[in-house]
């Protein structure tokens, strides 16, 4: 086999893999509304820690932004625009926040009581 056609097959397995490796955000950018996606990537996120930031992001488009502390590293979450702001009002710093994947619903515990907050983002899909 020549060169060439060596690496035209090494070109065709790496677009390939970079395809298959990010195929639920392609998906999502054809076919789904803005706050379709929005649910889809919400129900993937997976939070646990404590907020010790929450702020308005001057530098990344005034995005809401709280920080988590976790065991190893900091975790930086942003609020869309396009996101219910019912959490976003809620959170406070000092707050424990835990959402499992597959779930809409965040849990904010706050002096030992537990409040659930069940986010929308209007999603209507189509039948």
């Amino acid at each position: 086999m020549d060169t060439y056609k060596a690496r035209k097959y090494i070109a065709i397995g790496l677009v390939a893999i970079l395809l298959v490796k990010d195929y639920k955000s392609l998906y999502r950018s054809f076919y789904m509304s803005d706050k379709c996606q929005l649910e889809a990537e919400a129900r993937d996120l997976s939070l646990q820690g404590v907020v010790i930031k929450k702020y308005i992001d001057s530098a990344n488009h005034q995005y809401r932004t709280i920080e988590i502390e976790r065991k190893w590293f900091n975790d930086v979450f942003y609020f869309h625009n396009l996101e219910d702001s019912l959490l976003w009002k809620t959170v406070r710093v000092n707050d424990s926040i835990n959402k499992q994947p597959n779930s809409l619903t965040y849990y904010l515990i706050r002096n030992g009581r537990k409040l659930a907050i069940i986010t929308s983002y209007n999603c209507r899909r189509s039948p």
